[in-house]
């Protein structure tokens, strides 16, 4: 993909000057966009320095720069001539656009080039596309403030640049598509004051028994003894996926039926009007296609009642047999406008898709809002796209959601567009995590095999040729260890560096519900022979994640029900934090040569394992702490902590929710003091002594920990309000004193 990452390699920077406002209507703010970069750790009273001369803080940018708003070269000046400044320079929109896309936009087809592109679709279908699949002309702006936005609104719509909808407070969607000059429109839409960054509408795609007893053992009610006996009881689980069953809860399979709080089907949003002959339309929540969304949520949730039912002795249930679901369907069926623009018909898309995840709404407050407004605590997406890496406006809304909801845990799959097309090294391609994985503030899951080795003997060649051409990956089987991460995983990192995916869980040939919608020849990754029509196998980032999503519940149901004292109401950075920390590192055997010893792109912190952070083996004590009370810049908390066993490793995890930006806006910096008084730095897994500034989830493990008093400190450098967090720790004897 080519894309535009920085608007220099598009527009001349001279744009930015002020006499060269873009033909401002009445109204219109004069005013320009500047990043103020600091020497060192902002303080309030810096803010303060720069609203007293006149200039308008946005937003930060990182946790050493704010983007500002001035309406004059004075205040610059002003702002370059305090000592606590380093720089000041025009803020430059990041502008994730492909121009190809939008050349010969408004050309309508003729009924000749309507059959020549049909012949050459019927001759060459298109290849899959990683990224999702992206709406020639269809484009999102994102702007700092609702002002801002609806100024912008208001000068576009006036040089006749469609303006399709304006989602939540601060975004606008813009229809090109018509636009015969759609590359003169883009100058235009770049130009626009207050813009901070424009991107295209993409469609995401889906991230398509035996697997909980790996991640749940000793803690779901099962055979091995002793076992806490956790189902979930009293969460609330959200999915949005495809569709569930029949969409109806009288309906329903039974392994769901009179636990679903809510069914709601999302409509097409306007931002698809102009390539579709039936706007806003909301074909239901049932599972008609795939088989997808039902699944899912029997891999986070299915009690198995249809088995029982059956006298099948081996049940397939989920990971939280006794929670509550909420089913949000964002699978809709467009009815495509063929006789529409030409360069949609022949150059992007020749065979469009019958159905896909066109009711997603381009703000996903929606979507949270609806879900926590009704109780949902654990949020569970295996969808996504997007330019691989990158850090968009839908990672925006998701950690804008949580920074506000800080109880609400949104979990999101990894993608499964993990490749080896190269021979020279025996690792799978790094950087192919995508949108929303690669927020700050989810939890994104990657998946490991599955133990099904004897009833499958699938290989990842097989499967997919084009992207595991060589050996070792070309004829390694998909259940042959627990051990090995699945090949078509997506690994890490952002393109700024932050780690992805953050855990695994199973996710090869997952026996789960099947929808009774599909066709009665669909059984996906195979049919379970024992109740075909009401199981089957799947496997993918998709199904790995739903399962950490059920584990995301027994976590919560243990801190209220079980933890003493009762934390009530715990943060999604706690929940997080429990399941980092629950994560064993695997010793994977094609590991890529920058994986480390605790934490990788890959894995990133390891497999779940519930039992190591729930229910542990003696001597090992875990603690968790909740710090809704937060830091300031300069302040730092402290835990001293008393340790009597040093055949038991000691660990600390670290977990907070930060405010939305692509770099951490505030830092927290985790120290683990030595009864000798030295020191280990949270992700210093090189002993380099470089604290961690790129990611909000901080982690020290030592393996043979002293005998003794240990210290642990939290050291703070916040930009925006005051910075709460999570802390998991366990060792042999831990005492907190």
């Amino acid at each position: 993909m080519v894309a535009i990452n920085n608007i220099k390699q598009f527009f001349p920077v001279e744009r930015l000057k002020f006499s060269e406002a873009p033909n401002p209507s009445p109204g219109y703010s004069n005013m320009r966009d500047q990043v103020v970069r600091f020497k060192n750790p902002v303080l309030e009273s810096w803010k303060q320095k720069i609203e007293e001369i006149g200039a308008k803080i946005l937003q930060p940018l990182s946790r050493l720069e704010i983007v500002v708003s001035v309406s004059s070269e004075d205040i610059i000046n002003q702002l370059r001539s305090f000592e606590e400044v380093s720089q000041v320079t025009p803020y430059v929109p990041k502008i994730r656009v492909q121009p190809q896309y939008l050349q010969n936009l408004g050309q309508l087809a003729t009924k000749e080039a309507i059959a020549t592109a049909r012949l050459k679709a019927a001759q060459n279908p298109p290849s899959s596309q990683n990224r999702g699949t992206p709406l020639p002309g269809i484009l999102i702006a994102n702007f700092f403030t609702q002002e801002d936005r609806d100024l912008a609104a208001k000068n576009l719509e006036s040089q006749e640049i469609r303006v399709a909808d304006q989602p939540g407070t601060t975004k606008l969607v813009l229809d090109l598509s018509s636009d015969n000059n759609a590359i003169d429109s883009l100058k235009i839409i770049a130009n626009q004051i207050g813009l901070k960054s424009l991107e295209e509408k993409v469609i995401p795609k889906l991230f398509n028994e035996e697997a909980c007893h790996i991640i749940g053992r000793g803690v779901i009610p099962s055979n091995p003894t002793p076992t806490l006996g956790l189902t979930g009881q009293g969460e609330i689980i959200a999915i949005a996926d495809t569709g569930l069953d029949t969409g109806e809860s009288e309906t329903l399979h039974l392994d769901f039926r009179e636990r679903v709080q809510w069914i709601n089907s999302y409509p097409i949003p306007s931002s698809l009007n102009s390539y579709i002959l039936n706007p806003g339309s909301d074909d239901g929540a049932s599972d008609t296609y795939s088989g997808h969304g039902t699944h899912v949520a029997g891999t986070a949730l299915g009690n198995g009642e249809q088995a029982k039912k059956l006298g099948i002795s081996s049940i397939p249930a989920g990971m939280a047999t006794d929670a509550q679901l909420i089913f949000q369907a964002i699978e809709q069926t467009p009815k495509w406008n063929l006789e529409g623009q030409l360069f949609w018909l022949n150059s992007y898309h020749q065979n469009p898709p019958k159905s896909g995840l066109f009711g997603i709404p381009d703000d996903l407050k929606q979507l949270f809002e609806d879900a926590y407004e009704r109780g949902a605590r654990i949020h569970s997406n295996s969808w996504g796209g997007g330019e691989p890496g990158s850090y968009d406006g839908r990672c925006i809304d998701l950690d804008l959601f949580v920074w506000e909801h800080k109880s609400f845990l949104v979990l999101v799959a990894a993608g499964n567009d993990g490749k080896h097309r190269s021979s020279g090294t025996p690792a799978i391609e790094q950087g192919s995590v995508s949108s929303p994985g690669t927020a700050k503030n989810c939890l994104t899951v990657g998946a490991s095999e599955n133990n099904r080795n004897g009833q499958f003997s699938d290989v990842y060649g097989n499967w997919c040729p084009n992207d595991f051409p060589h050996l070792p990956f070309n004829s390694d089987g998909m259940v042959d260890s627990v051990d090995d991460i699945a090949a078509f995983s997506s690994r890490g990192p952002c393109q700024n560096g932050r780690r992805h995916p953050d855990v695994i869980a199973p996710g090869t040939f997952i026996l789960s519900t099947r929808s009774s919608q599909i066709a009665s020849n669909n059984f996906a990754w195979g049919a379970y022979p024992s109740a075909k029509e009401h199981y089957m196998y799947m496997g993918g980032t998709s199904m790995a994640t739903p399962m950490v999503a059920g584990c995301a519940a027994l976590v919560r149901q243990y801190l209220r029900e079980r933890h003493q004292p009762s934390i009530t109401d715990p943060s999604a950075a706690l929940i997080k934090a429990a399941l980092i920390h629950s994560a064993t590192y695997i010793d994977y055997r094609f590991a890529h040569p920058s994986s480390k010893p605790y934490a990788d792109n890959e894995q990133g912190w390891g497999r779940i394992k519930l039992q190591q952070v729930l229910n542990p083996a003696e001597p090992t004590q875990v603690l968790f702490i909740d710090e809704a009370n937060g830091l300031k810049t300069g302040e730092k908390a402290e835990y001293k902590l008393q340790i009597s066993d040093s055949q038991v490793p000691l660990k600390v995890t670290l977990v907070y929710t930060d405010y939305p930006g692509e770099d951490l806006i505030n830092n927290l910096n985790l120290i683990l003091y030595r009864p000798n008084n030295t020191y280990l730095l949270g992700n210093d897994f090189e002993g380099e002594g470089i604290p961690d500034t790129v990611n909000n989830v901080e982690g020290i493990i030592v393996e043979t920990p002293e005998i003794g008093e240990w210290r642990i400190e939290v050291i703070a450098e916040v930009q925006q309000e005051q910075q709460d967090y999570a802390l998991v720790i366990s060792a042999g004897g831990l005492l907190r004193i």
